[in-house]
């Protein structure tokens, strides 16, 4: 008898930690929502999990409102976990997506800004921030930020043509050049960046 009552008892004691451990690897099974909002909710109602765990599975919330457009749900959602850990950087930086998508750039870019600031070595609140520049006429601020996503990523030649294409909306042709260059010299095959070297006059060097 003692036997059996001490077996439902570990089955008890281990059961709880098993279902969590659960909901955290459904909660971020993102590929399938239908699995991962429920999951990340019941992680959320977890009191026994500490507010950075909260914080991520409101995160994968957010991700999952942004992707099915719905991105004042996704905003409402990423600005809870914002409460629950205000230095959790991804969230800034997924919620200022939300808010670019609804054109609401002021608010986006605040949002880089912390994520930024919050963890300065993220590459995609820098090139978001970048791109978002850009789209308001800034040249020479989105040239800086994609110059600091480079510096943190120098191998992906997409930052160099973003940066060219700053530089060129910014008059500074001989920088624009040098980055479509880079951009050949990691790309190869990159008939764009070529196309814009021939557009400005200069051959691939």
């Amino acid at each position: 008898m003692c036997k059996t009552v001490l077996a439902v008892t570990l089955v008890a004691a281990f059961a709880v930690p098993y279902a969590s451990a659960q909901s955290m690897s459904d909660c971020h099974s993102t590929k399938d929502p239908k699995i991962a909002h429920p999951a990340c909710e019941k992680v959320i109602g977890d009191a026994s999990h500490d507010a950075r765990t909260h914080a991520i599975a409101y995160g994968v919330r957010g991700k999952l409102f942004h992707r099915a457009q719905n991105y004042d749900e996704a905003i409402a959602v990423l600005t809870k976990g914002i409460e629950v850990d205000p230095t959790y950087a991804i969230l800034f930086s997924s919620r200022g997506m939300s808010y670019y998508s609804k054109n609401e750039l002021e608010l986006a870019k605040s949002d880089f800004d912390e994520a930024i600031r919050l963890n300065p070595k993220d590459l995609e609140p820098l090139a978001n921030r970048a791109i978002l520049r850009y789209s308001t006429s800034d040249y020479a601020g989105a040239a800086e930020d994609f110059s600091a996503a480079i510096h943190l990523s120098p191998k992906m030649p997409v930052l160099y043509s973003y940066r060219g294409k700053s530089w060129l909306s910014a008059g500074e042709a001989e920088k624009a050049a040098a980055d479509f260059r880079k951009v050949l010299e990691l790309d190869p095959a990159n008939e764009e960046a070529r196309g814009m070297l021939r557009d400005l006059g200069m051959e691939p060097k």
